[in-house]
């Protein structure tokens, strides 16, 4: 077994520490700074590569952050600030556990990628939190707006709109469509009537 510096031996290493730190590139002082906030090797390094000091990550734990969840947001580009205004604490932990039953931790990580980009998608809309009311009440209808346009613009002489425009005569949707196609087809029809 190789000799470990007296550095790390004056911190309270033991030589298995050392070299798994070492390995990872690590030097005493740092090592000691992520293990005195509780990490592992190994999730020092993934901290390290999702761009986080010490310190922030601290911060991001004591805000009530679970390290796998710190270090998705973080790699995602979410700062702290963001983070909060979007999970705050314990949130996104709430948000899996009324939503999904599974323990497994591959389905766990699928689950919190979803909930992540869905929280990108409502901050991209401008929207404030993800449990908002209001989600519904920006984004759908700009969506629904957008699509709308581009449809009655690119399939305006396709028979089949008609039959679109029928089907949905119960809904919001129906109304936004209708009026739409209708002023489109006003629109072409006093254009041809120059």
């Amino acid at each position: 077994m190789a000799e470990i510096p007296e550095r790390w031996i004056e911190n309270g290493f033991s030589s298995e520490e050392a070299t798994k730190w070492e390995e990872l590139g690590f030097v005493s002082d740092e090592a000691l700074r992520w293990k005195m906030i509780g990490l592992t090797p190994e999730q020092a390094d993934t901290a390290r590569k999702a761009g986080f000091s010490v310190l922030e990550l601290k911060e991001w734990l004591k805000d009530g952050f679970d390290f796998d969840t710190a270090t998705m947001l973080k790699s995602a580009g979410f700062d702290l600030n963001d983070a909060k205004n979007y999970f705050p604490r314990g949130e996104l932990e709430e948000i899996l556990k009324e939503q999904y039953h599974s323990d497994d931790e591959k389905s766990a990580k699928l689950r919190k990628s979803e909930i992540l980009m869905k929280a990108k998608i409502f901050r991209f809309f401008g929207v404030s939190s993800p449990k908002s009311k209001s989600v519904y009440m920006v984004i759908l209808p700009r969506i629904f707006v957008a699509l709308l346009s581009i449809f009655a613009l690119l399939f305006a002489y396709i028979p089949s709109v008609s039959f679109v425009a029928k089907t949905f005569t119960t809904s919001i949707e129906q109304i936004f469509f209708s009026m739409s196609f209708v002023a489109l087809i006003i629109l072409i029809g006093w254009m041809y009537s120059f």
